[in-house]
C-alpha cells in the first residue's frame, strides 16, 4: 500500500477488519461504505496481495497441514492427515498414527454409519484412543490373523465406544482349502458379519508390506505361495487384496481360501482410510494409493514426502 494514500489505507483496513474480525458479509460492508459488493471483494483481495492482511493458520504442532494438503491433492484423496512424530521409536509412531486415526474417525462418523475394520497394529492403537462415537455398528472385514484375535477385540472395543452392535469373525483369515473356507462362511457368526459387509460406510484399514516384508498375512502362506505372489509383483495388501507396485490388483489362487471382503466390496465403501506409516511400508503405501482403493490416509511426514517425491517413478 503506497504510503502517500493513508486514507485509502485506512478504508481498506476497516473493510478488512469488518470482514475478517467482525464476520460481516460483503453485502453488509458494501452498504456501510457506499460501494458494491464486487468492489469490496476486490479490496479484500488487494489487502491480501499487498500484505495489508496476512493469514496465519496455527494448526496442531503434531500435524503438517501443508504436507497433508499436498498429499491429498496429489493422490486425489478426500482426507489426508500427516503427523509429525515426536519420537523415532517405531512403537511410538504406531501409537501416534492410531491416536490420530481415532481423532479422525471421531470427527467423521455419524449416527447410523457402519464401521468396518481390518487387522493391524496401528488399528489396535486406534481403539483405546477413540472418543465418544455416535451410535453405529462395527463389522470385522477379515478373518483373524495368527493366534491372537486382535481384530475381534478391535471390533468389540469400537462397538463398546459407539454403543452399537459388534459383528466379529471368529475364523482365520486363511484356511487350508477352498472347501473349508466355504464351510466357515456358512457358520452363523461368520455369516452374520458377512451379511453386513455391504452396509459398511466407513472403513479403517491397515496396509501390509511385502517388499520389504512387514505383513502378517504373508506369514500365513507357505514359502511356495509367498514366492509365487512375489513373482507376480505383489508389494502390498489390504485385507486379502494383493496389489503390485503400479497399484494394480493381482489375482491370487489364495483368494478362494480367505475369509475376507473382496476388492469390489472394499471399493464400494464410501470412505476407506488407511492408517500406516514407517519407512518399511512406504512402497506399500504408495502402491495402495495408486490402486484407487483409498479415500483417505493417515501417515507420517517421512512417508508422505517419499510418496510425493516418487509419485511418478
Amino acid at each position: 500500500m503506497p504510503a502517500e494514500r493513508p486514507v485509502q489505507h485506512l478504508t481498506w483496513a476497516l473493510i478488512a477488519r469488518r470482514f475478517y474480525l467482525d464476520q460481516r458479509t460483503k453485502v453488509e460492508i458494501a452498504k456501510e461504505f457506499g460501494m458494491s459488493r464486487f468492489q469490496v471483494a476486490r479490496i479484500l483481495q488487494q489487502c491480501l496481495s499487498t500484505g495489508l492482511v496476512t493469514i496465519h493458520i496455527d494448526a496442531h504442532p503434531y500435524l503438517d497441514v501443508e504436507l497433508s494438503e499436498r498429499l491429498r491433492a496429489a493422490y486425489g484423496l478426500q482426507q489426508a492427515v500427516v503427523i509429525r512424530p515426536q519420537t523415532e521409536d517405531h512403537d511410538g509412531l504406531l501409537h501416534a498414527l492410531g491416536a490420530t486415526a481415532a481423532d479422525l474417525l471421531g470427527e467423521s462418523v455419524q449416527s447410523g454409519d457402519v464401521i468396518g475394520v481390518t487387522w493391524g497394529r496401528t488399528l489396535d492403537a486406534m481403539a483405546p484412543a477413540l472418543p465418544h462415537l455416535p451410535r453405529c455398528d462395527v463389522v470385522q472385514m477379515t478373518g483373524v490373523v495368527g493366534m491372537a484375535a486382535n481384530s475381534v477385540e478391535l471390533v468389540k472395543q469400537i462397538a463398546a465406544v459407539s454403543g452399537g452392535a459388534a459383528y466379529p469373525i471368529y475364523a482365520p483369515l486363511v484356511v487350508s482349502t477352498a472347501a473349508a473356507a466355504r464351510s466357515l462362511r456358512q457358520q452363523p457368526m461368520v455369516a452374520a458379519a458377512m451379511d453386513h459387509w455391504g452396509a459398511v460406510t466407513r472403513a479403517a484399514v491397515a496396509v501390509g508390506s511385502w517388499s520389504p516384508a512387514a505383513s502378517q498375512f504373508k506369514e500365513l502362506l507357505t514359502p511356495a505361495e509367498q514366492r509365487e505372489l512375489v513373482r507376480t509383483g505383489v508389494v502390498a495388501e489390504i485385507g486379502s487384496t494383493m496389489i503390485d507396485d503400479r497399484g494394480a490388483v493381482v489375482a491370487s489362487a489364495v483368494g478362494d481360501r480367505c475369509i475376507s471382503m473382496t476388492t469390489e466390496q472394499i471399493r464400494a465403501i464410501p470412505s476407506v482410510v488407511a492408517v500406516a506409516g514407517g519407512e518399511a511400508k512406504r512402497r506399500a503405501i504408495r502402491a495402495v494409493l495408486r490402486s484407487g482403493m483409498l479415500t483417505g490416509l493417515v501417515t507420517d511426514g517421512a512417508v508422505a514426502r517419499w510418496v510425493l517425491q516418487h509419485q511418478d517413478d
